[in-house]
């Protein structure tokens, strides 16, 4: 993990080198904030997140123009 994309490498493993891999538990319960939960669906889904915000933007839009009195 370290190493980067090098230490994923068949070549980078050697005979009695462990490989460590967490021991998951259903139980448990790992909390985050609101702030951390926006930032993991930004980076992770950020094509959608992106349309999301655009549609947000022309509902604002529409939804003020529609609000503005009409003038002859």
């Amino acid at each position: 993990m370290n190493n980067g994309s090098e230490a994923l490498a068949l070549n980078q493993f050697r005979v009695g080198q462990y490989v460590l891999i967490p021991d998951t538990d259903p139980n448990q319960v790992h909390i985050i904030d609101a702030e951390v939960a926006k930032y993991f669906y930004h980076t992770e889904h950020y094509y959608a997140a992106t349309l999301q915000a655009i549609q947000q933007a022309i509902d604002n839009l529409e939804n003020a123009i529609s609000q503005l009195p009409v003038q002859n």
